[in-house]
């Protein structure tokens, strides 16, 4: 159970890092 929860975080986080990066790629004025 520990396990699964420690993987379901960590790819949620990798998903929120990449989809940020390519929000960031496609759209960089939004971080002006």
């Amino acid at each position: 159970m520990h396990d699964i929860v420690v993987k379901s975080t960590y790819g949620f986080l990798v998903i929120a890092i990449i989809a940020h990066t390519l929000v960031f790629l496609w759209r960089p004025w939004l971080g002006n």
